[in-house]
């Protein structure tokens, strides 16, 4: 069986993995080939500085890319402005304290089950849509 065989297996029996941190410290690109990753998160220090550091926002867009192009889900962590939430590459997924505070799990629950948990996702990449 390759590897390429085992991710998909794993992957069709529910199971994913999210890197966390994605371009930092031990979050390594070969990862996404070794392992049945299904979401990279990118650091909250490349969200930190969207809006006036170049480097940053070229760095968020390339990985949000690089999710699409592997069918992976990415996450932004760190999102904390709507300033920041406008500037997110299409498809991304938002976390941060512009949709809520970190909470408990009894409270977490609680929003599941009365119906006000609530995702903010943004635009969805579309093939062929100049993305």
């Amino acid at each position: 069986m390759t590897c390429g065989n085992d991710r998909r297996e794993v992957r069709d029996a529910g199971i994913g993995i999210a890197i966390d941190d994605f371009r930092t410290g031990y979050a390594s690109l070969r990862y996404l080939a070794e392992l049945p990753v299904s979401a990279v998160k990118s650091d909250r220090s490349f969200s930190a500085g969207l809006l006036h550091d170049p480097t940053c926002a070229t760095i968020v867009r390339a990985v949000a890319g690089l999710a699409r192009d592997l069918d992976l889900q990415c996450v932004v962590e760190g999102v904390e402005t709507t300033q920041q939430f406008q500037v997110l590459p299409p498809g991304a997924s938002v976390q941060g304290y512009l949709l809520g505070r970190p909470g408990t799990t009894a409270a977490g629950s609680a929003a599941i089950e009365t119906g006000s948990a609530r995702a903010w996702p943004t635009q969805t990449f579309r093939a062929g849509a100049g993305n």
